[in-house]
């Protein structure tokens, strides 16, 4: 990347940004995460560095008591991605006053930055679309039935529409586990509405469904096999077969995905970025006996 290319994005899009959003500001706060670099700041002997550490301080000086909040991402500690590393992000967008904060970016960009030589790939899976297929007898019969679903690990512990999958890294497997908290089981309905499009998605995520409540376990379990058979049908399906420097943005309340795997010797390295909602769906598991 030659040196004008590389102070236009970092350094003069999150100036012209923040000129813009203060000439067409509302009332309502807002939140602006940008990548500044590493090593950045006036005092670095490199230029591209002072530049950054420049733009860094005129951001901050312009946010300034507007109501504005910027996140400086100083990409030097971006790290894969690891879903809880998104709460510390989001506490601090609810806890800082509006104001500048350069901070470790540990969950910045799902964008593919090393590919491994063979697998890597992620699908989705569009829930509304495989809820429209759906006979409308089964859209009546499940419109009001919920599931329960418990947070695992591994995917060999699938009940239903578990993949053919080898793992060669058991030592990892055990570490990944207990790195998770003991997320209590939830309840959630078969069927829900799209907060914004309307439309009714199916909520029948197999890594972690457990079992159908208020019906037969036997009963449950049939009609659980054919609705994640269903949903996961190639149909309904995108495949990604990742490039260098790809990033693909999705709608995680229609939609499941998954990633396919790969060689054990091979290296995979993808950041992702999770946009925070206010949305909320189902409810914890009662305790048994309760």
């Amino acid at each position: 990347m030659d040196a004008d290319t590389y102070r236009r994005i970092h350094v003069d899009f999150p100036t012209a940004f923040v000129r813009s959003w203060l000439a067409a500001r509302t009332q309502d706060p807002m939140a602006f995460h940008y990548v500044t670099g590493m090593g950045t700041g006036e005092e670095e002997s490199a230029r591209w560095a002072q530049d950054k550490g420049r733009a860094e301080r005129e951001v901050a000086e312009m946010a300034a008591g507007t109501g504005l909040r910027t996140f400086g991402h100083r990409s030097a500690w971006i790290r894969p991605t690891r879903e809880n590393a998104n709460w510390g992000m989001l506490a601090g967008e609810w806890l800082l006053k509006p104001g500048h904060l350069v901070i470790r970016g540990i969950d910045l960009g799902r964008a593919m930055l090393e590919m491994p030589y063979a697998g890597g790939e992620t699908g989705w899976i569009d829930t509304a679309a495989a809820y429209d297929a759906l006979p409308g007898a089964t859209q009546e019969h499940i419109e009001h039935l919920e599931a329960r679903f418990s947070f695992i690990a591994d995917p060999r512990e699938m009940r239903f529409g578990r993949p053919d999958v080898e793992r060669h890294d058991e030592t990892n497997l055990a570490k990944e586990k207990a790195f998770y908290p003991d997320f209590p089981d939830t309840v959630h309905p078969l069927v829900w509405r799209h907060p914004v499009s309307g439309r009714k998605a199916l909520c029948v995520s197999p890594l972690h469904l457990r079992e159908l409540l208020g019906v037969p376990a036997a009963e449950g379990d049939a009609l659980l096999e054919n609705l994640v058979a269903h949903t996961t049908d190639p149909r309904f399906s995108y495949v990604h077969k990742w490039q260098p420097n790809d990033m693909v943005l999705w709608d995680n309340l229609r939609s499941m995905h998954r990633a396919f795997g790969n060689p054990p010797d091979a290296s995979r390295l993808v950041h992702r970025t999770t946009l925070k909602s206010d949305v909320a769906m189902g409810r914890l598991m009662e305790p048994a006996g309760d």
